[in-house]
């Protein structure tokens, strides 16, 4: 519970500033905008992305994992990546073709994604050359 209470303050006292200071530019808004776009395709497809990557973030926050640095990062990725990639798909149906117009929305999640995959094959690799010395 304590650690609740800490993330919790950690949160009010990074985003709140944030919000306070644009609120028109505040990203979680801004997802929520560029999914409402679509609510044709998806009703209510902005409470529908917005609030899947919210329940995704919970899901993963209170999975067990060794906390090791992949997991953290591969656990970001996924949720960095829900809202673009939502909005892409949902992109690709209103234009009748895939559309890559929103595509450089939807890389913002590479950057964790990318450091989890690099520490996992590192390790892969490490893992490989000392059994090969092994022999």
């Amino acid at each position: 519970m304590q650690c609740v209470g800490v993330t919790v303050a950690v949160i009010l006292v990074v985003t709140v500033p944030f919000f306070a200071y644009d609120p028109q530019a505040f990203t979680p808004l801004l997802s929520y905008k560029k999914a409402s776009q679509f609510e044709r395709v998806l009703p209510y497809a902005g409470i529908w992305i917005t609030g899947g990557t919210g329940l995704i973030a919970l899901l993963l926050s209170w999975t067990r994992t060794n906390h090791d640095v992949p997991d953290v990062l591969r656990n970001c990725a996924i949720v960095q990546a829900v809202a673009p990639l939502g909005v892409l798909v949902l992109t690709w149906i209103a234009a009748g073709w895939p559309w890559m117009l929103m595509s450089g929305y939807a890389l913002s999640f590479a950057f964790f994604g990318a450091f989890a995959a690099f520490d996992v094959l590192a390790a892969r690799c490490d893992f490989d050359s000392q059994r090969a010395a092994d022999v």
